[in-house]
């Protein structure tokens, strides 16, 4: 699925980064098949854009409409991604 359609967000208006968590039956303990697509948006208006407007209309047709975290970015490591092996999220307190 993400090598069919990951390439349709490539030019999404207000995307800034997309990647695919995915967890494959049988490699490294995993019993099965999942992914999640992970976005971090430069725009409210391009993740409304992306949730209301038809991009997320795919997953919805495939899987039924999954719920939605969001939480909002404040730092980002920049780098090319070809290496990463994982996400994390890290919750703290903002001063």
């Amino acid at each position: 699925r993400v090598a069919r359609r990951g390439h349709l967000l490539d030019d999404w208006d207000g995307l800034g980064l997309k990647a695919y968590l995915v967890r494959e039956r049988g490699l490294r303990g995993s019993p099965v098949n999942q992914y999640a697509p992970f976005y971090l948006w430069n725009t409210v208006e391009g993740m409304n854009a992306f949730l209301w407007g038809g991009g997320f209309q795919g997953i919805s047709n495939d899987f039924g409409r999954p719920s939605v975290r969001q939480w909002t970015g404040l730092a980002f490591e920049e780098g090319t991604g070809a290496d990463a092996r994982f996400a994390v999220r890290r919750c703290q307190p903002v001063p």
